[in-house]
């Protein structure tokens, strides 16, 4: 007679030992190599929702059309035209609050969070790590680098060249020694900022890098030398949007003071400039917060104030677009160009806002 015999519970430990060892895989860092990724916990679709959270701040729309929102505190949004998948540290994002999104040649997406840096390659998401190599102050303008802000009261920025994270310092200046002269943090132990601090980061036409700082105004870095420009009230908050004009001047705008336009000679102050300066309902006196600049194809300049509107730049014009919730100004926090040339607003409290080619309207998904 034959004898049957179960296989099912030896075949079930086989599977779950393969399963476990594949995980534990997914879970060793691979420094050791020389590559500054540590994987985390495997998303692959994330959570579907109908709706996402109101505060919505960076927006980035990929090389296949996804839309992606970044929250602050809710952690990331992924819209691809019909649903939402939501993605927060429960599928290996690092932090739920995130200040910048971008995306690699290869199409990976990149979270740059309060904390640290996570990569998502559509399956699964990797925290970058700082590698051990002894290069960790190698300045360099490498074509496909990605650059990140650091963290709060780091003073550094991050470079990584698709291997490795570099951590980065600025060499010192006297106006950066003098801040820490004025407030040592022997006496002022609560105090968490650093005047290198990195609010916004540039590359322009000619591959320069621009970085705009919280204390000690702009940095440009030209792959061997530092120039800075802190004149003219430049410094005296942070800087957080940089752009080039269409003419090849940069932009500089910062929180509460003005908006600056520089042709690599000189640093002029727009808002003693008649065309902004004199712009009806915005005196010299009246503090405007610079949040975001984004580019249109035309070369226009679309400029997002925290609570003045939208202010279309071209030639030394200014249209001004309110941005409202039904009577009540709404706080821009930045402003996008997708690759349709479609203008979006993220706030820091009601969603996210599309232009439909008159005005700023709160963007509502499709039943």
């Amino acid at each position: 007679m034959y004898k049957t015999v179960d296989l099912t519970l030896p075949f079930m430990k086989f599977i779950i030992t393969i399963g476990v060892m594949l995980s534990f895989r997914a879970f060793v860092s691979c420094s050791e190599n020389g590559h500054s990724e540590t994987y985390a916990t495997v998303g692959i679709t994330g959570d579907t929702v109908k709706e996402m959270s109101d505060s919505l701040t960076v927006i980035l729309q990929d090389k296949k059309n996804n839309y992606w929102f970044g929250s602050f505190g809710q952690g990331v949004y992924r819209y691809d035209g019909k649903d939402i998948f939501h993605y927060t540290t429960k599928h290996g994002l690092s932090n739920d609050t995130i200040w910048q999104i971008q995306e690699d040649k290869q199409g990976n997406i990149y979270f740059n969070t309060v904390r640290t840096i996570s990569k998502f390659d559509g399956h699964v998401f990797t925290t970058l790590r700082v590698a051990k190599t002894g290069s960790d102050s190698e300045w360099k303008i490498q074509a496909d680098d990605l650059w990140f802000k650091g963290g709060q009261d780091s003073g550094v920025v991050y470079r990584y060249d698709g291997n490795i994270l570099y951590r980065l310092e600025f060499p010192k200046t006297q106006a950066g020694d003098d801040f820490f002269s004025k407030y040592p943090r022997a006496k002022y132990p609560n105090m968490k900022f650093n005047p290198y601090d990195v609010y916004c980061i540039y590359k322009d036409s000619k591959e320069r890098m621009w970085f705009g700082t919280g204390n000690l105004g702009v940095c440009c870095y030209e792959g061997k030398s530092f120039t800075w420009l802190a004149e003219d009230g430049l410094s005296e908050s942070p800087v957080r949007c940089i752009i080039e004009d269409k003419h090849g001047n940069m932009l500089f705008g910062n929180s509460g003071q003005a908006l600056f336009s520089y042709d690599s000679k000189t640093l002029h102050n727009l808002r003693k400039e008649k065309g902004v300066g004199n712009l009806k309902d915005y005196s010299n006196d009246v503090p405007v917060s610079y949040m975001s600049i984004a580019k249109d194809n035309k070369g226009d300049l679309w400029i997002a104030t925290h609570r003045e509107g939208i202010w279309r730049y071209e030639q030394n014009n200014i249209t001004s677009y309110p941005v409202r919730n039904d009577s009540a100004t709404v706080a821009v926090f930045s402003i996008y160009n997708d690759n349709s040339d479609n203008l979006w607003l993220g706030t820091n409290a009601n969603g996210v806002y599309k232009f439909n080619g008159t005005t700023f309207e709160r963007f509502k998904l499709k039943d």
